[in-house]
């Protein structure tokens, strides 16, 4: 659940994890980020149809507090699933590389690939600075090969080793 929820929202663990029912725009399909780890951490970040599905379920009416509230936890709320989330992992046979945040670059990755806008990803993730965007691209290059294959195809002009350069 915790993963689906940020591989589909772009959020940060440590926003997931504080994240008030009174801040889930329901109707608007957003979630609203109060604060993080940058000035520009403060921000909506949409809600999919799973998304929604799983906190109203989650929620199952409350209207107000924690979404993820803990008795045992000196804030109130949820601070972290690593132990529960390796041994999840473990179990299933996923490799450990795999960690909670990689469901934030799975969002970078495949929003940036989807819509081709760095900045508006780069806003919904709050990012500080769309130099953090670097990591998210994962250029295809078959479209470079199929432009080259393109222009090859329809130029006529097939005397092209006679342009080496004369020393």
């Amino acid at each position: 659940m915790f993963f689906v929820i940020l591989q589909d929202t772009g959020m940060r663990p440590d926003e997931l994890f504080p994240m008030r029912i009174e801040n889930v725009h329901w109707n608007e399909n957003r979630i609203w980020i109060p604060e993080g780890k940058t000035r520009n951490s403060r921000r909506f970040v949409g809600m999919s149809d799973r998304v929604k599905q799983i906190l109203s379920v989650w929620c199952s009416g409350r209207t107000e507090g924690w979404v993820f509230p803990s008795p045992r936890s000196k804030t109130g709320h949820l601070t972290t699933i690593s132990k529960g989330f390796a041994a999840a992992r473990s179990r299933a046979g996923v490799d450990p590389r795999i960690v909670l945040y990689s469901a934030r670059h799975t969002f970078g990755t495949h929003m940036l690939a989807a819509t081709g806008n760095a900045f508006a990803v780069s806003k919904a993730m709050g990012h500080a600075d769309i130099k953090s965007m670097e990591h998210y691209q994962h250029p295809d290059t078959s479209i470079l090969n199929e432009a080259v294959n393109n222009r090859n195809r329809n130029n006529t002009h097939t005397d092209w080793h006679t342009d080496e350069v004369k020393q």
